[in-house]
């Protein structure tokens, strides 16, 4: 994951969205709070 030029995350997706951190905020803005629930792939 980059932010403003700058590497602030790194890994697979599962462990991206466990973070819940920046990667998985915009996973969520972008598909919602049930799209993991839903298996809605990577």
């Amino acid at each position: 994951m980059i932010d403003e030029g700058r590497i602030v995350e790194v890994g697979p997706h599962e462990e991206l969205l466990a973070r819940n951190a920046t990667y998985a905020a915009l996973y969520r803005m972008q598909f919602g709070e049930s799209a993991e629930a839903a298996g809605r792939p990577a």
